[in-house]
């Protein structure tokens, strides 16, 4: 939620171009919900979408329902490594959680995640909304309730 914030605040300079699995809260408590009355003990359950949603195609998307977003650039991934590594530094200073790390590049870093949530569905009756309505909807959220409109 707060990377949606951020694009929609136009405080995002450039396109880091990771990968991030969406999922909406109501299907997560109906999936915990599920979980405790009917799932099997010791089972693990991935409560999540099977595929991820690049920043690019957030970009785009929020693009789509605000058409003054603007799609930032995206760097190199040496530039970006570099950038993780100032921050990584600048927290052990500050004592705030960097935004970017190292390792989150070597995860999510222009992946594109599959996730097999069958047992999930099987087991819990699981089936998430679409990650792309579970965005619109998030998207819409923030600018309703977060972000401050400008008077016409």
């Amino acid at each position: 939620m707060e990377f949606l914030f951020k694009i929609l605040s136009a405080r995002i300079p450039f396109d880091p171009d990771l990968g991030f699995c969406y999922v909406d809260v109501q299907d997560v408590v109906q999936a915990l919900i599920a979980a405790a009355h009917s799932g099997r003990i010791g089972e693990r359950y991935i409560i999540a979408n099977s595929a991820s949603t690049s920043s690019s195609e957030l970009f785009l998307l929020a693009r789509e329902i605000d058409p003054t977003i603007e799609i930032p650039k995206k760097i190199s991934k040496f530039s970006f490594w570099t950038l993780a590594a100032i921050m990584e530094l600048t927290s052990f200073f500050t004592h705030k959680r960097p935004e970017l790390t190292r390792s989150m590049l070597k995860v999510y870093w222009r992946k594109k995640l599959t996730l097999d949530i069958s047992r999930t569905q099987e087991d819990l009756g699981f089936l998430p909304k679409p990650p792309y309505q579970v965005i619109k909807d998030a998207i819409h959220y923030l600018k309703q309730n977060w972000l401050k409109t400008s008077p016409a």
